[in-house]
């Protein structure tokens, strides 16, 4: 069974074009001001940024979607946020404040993203754990490369009627180095060799309608437990 740490982690929300986002949303979400906001007017997106749990996030406002995105930043103690599924709950905690605060957008849809990555010794071993999770997996030794993606769509969880949550995943055995830079120096680790999954559970876009504010945080709660149903028995057929 891999031993999942968790890389990066975001939440979308999709929200009609004409949305306005009021400019104290990462301050009324996260309890603190960003330090950094950065605006590319050209194609109408915002994004702030601080430090938060244990690494950082960024908030990116754009027409169409809010991204938040949590993930590693300056010189990491450790190369990953966390094990998974226990390194989310910071984003899914700020998911309920951001319900529970006075303004949360009209969403037509919602998405969770993860990238997963857990040690292997080398690629056969990697592609022989592959093997417990997709199909396809090679097996002739001098094999390389091996990726594979697939959607397996299904009912909501919660009973939504007409909507259907896809779970889009993607599997590898790839290499990772940790870079430590500082002011005179910068080192790069020993290459490392992981099983690598990436994660992207939604919502479907013929989901036609808006999903009403007091079912944000069921839907949330369903795209996690989809992350970590993929992410413990895969995909197979």
């Amino acid at each position: 069974m891999p031993h999942w740490q968790t890389l990066d982690a975001r939440l979308s929300v999709f929200v009609a074009p004409d949305t306005v986002v009021p400019d104290s949303l990462y301050r009324d979400a996260v309890g603190e001001e960003p330090e950094n906001t950065a605006i590319q007017r050209l194609i109408s997106t915002r994004v702030e940024s601080g430090p938060f749990a244990d690494g950082a996030l960024d908030l990116q406002i754009q027409p169409f979607r809010i991204d938040w995105n949590y993930h590693l930043a300056g010189v990491p103690s450790s190369p990953f946020l966390g094990s998974f599924p226990p390194a989310a709950e910071p984003l899914l905690s700020l998911s309920r404040r951001w319900v529970a605060s006075t303004w949360f957008p009209s969403a037509n849809r919602l998405a969770l993203a993860f990238t997963l990555l857990s040690r292997t010794d080398n690629r056969e071993s990697g592609y022989r754990e592959l093997n417990e999770f997709v199909d396809g997996v090679p097996t002739a030794p001098d094999a390389t490369d091996f990726l594979y993606q697939l959607n397996r769509p299904r009912p909501s969880g919660i009973g939504f009627e007409g909507m259907s949550i896809n779970r889009l995943s993607r599997w590898s055995v790839a290499g990772q180095r940790l870079v430590t830079v500082t002011p005179a120096t910068s080192h790069a680790s020993d290459m490392q060799l992981y099983l690598r999954l990436e994660l992207d559970i939604n919502t479907s876009a013929e989901f036609q309608g808006v999903i009403p504010r007091e079912r944000i945080d069921s839907v949330i709660a369903d795209l996690f437990t989809g992350a970590r149903e993929v992410s413990e028995r895969g995909t197979r057929f």
